[in-house]
């Protein structure tokens, strides 16, 4: 393989791990939903969010189960 090939199949492998590989919009992980994030219920009174995915919300300060980013207050 060109050292080119190998970079694009990196960059694509570390794409698809940063992501967890899920390309189902809008679905959950099991993480999610044992943190008690992520329920459509819950983000209404929910209020922080991440800004990678607005879908995983909490009512305290934490972190993303999904990207490890913290999760920002929202906005009034």
């Amino acid at each position: 393989m060109t050292r080119t090939s190998v970079a694009w199949l990196i960059a694509a492998t570390a794409t698809l791990a940063a992501c967890g590989g899920n390309s189902t919009p809008g679905s959950t992980s099991a993480s999610a939903s044992a943190a008690g994030t992520t329920a459509p219920a819950a983000s209404a009174a929910a209020g922080y969010y991440c800004p990678m995915h607005p879908e995983v919300t909490s009512d305290k300060p934490a972190d993303c189960p999904k990207c490890g980013m913290h999760l920002e207050p929202k906005k009034p």
